[in-house]
């Protein structure tokens, strides 16, 4: 998770661990926010226990709560990966299908690829992200 908050950060997001909904009733992994007072518009499930109902209801109530453009399910190999979306896409044809367009999900691997490729660039991209 720490990857994903510093990735947000250098693209100059406000970030948050483990943010609950503003209900209460569910926690998400990671956010990123355009600022501390606005709605996060990109959420992260971190999934290693194969619940993916759970997280995809956990990224619904995060859409249904904020409105968030993107829900990313992050998952720990390929093999689970394609297992995921093959859990997944299912559920976004019935109880998830709001949500559809808006998940992504991805491989942990792809997102420690980005995180080691942009790290020696990270102070001039966040010079080139600057308004």
């Amino acid at each position: 998770m720490k990857e994903l908050l510093e990735l947000g950060e250098w693209l100059g997001f406000y970030v948050e661990k483990e943010k609950r909904t503003d209900d209460m009733l569910y926690r998400v992994d990671v956010t990123w926010m355009r600022s501390h007072e606005k709605p996060p518009i990109k959420v992260f499930e971190v999934e290693v226990s194969h619940d993916v109902d759970r997280a995809l209801a956990r990224l619904k109530h995060a859409y249904d709560t904020w409105n968030c453009q993107q829900l990313w399910l992050i998952v720990s190999d390929e093999a689970k990966a394609e297992r995921a979306w093959k859990l997944v896409e299912p559920r976004l044809k019935g109880a998830f299908e709001e949500i559809r367009g808006r998940v992504i999900v991805v491989r942990w691997e792809e997102v420690h690829g980005l995180y080691t490729g942009i790290n020696p660039y990270k102070d001039i991209l966040k010079e080139f992200l600057k308004r």
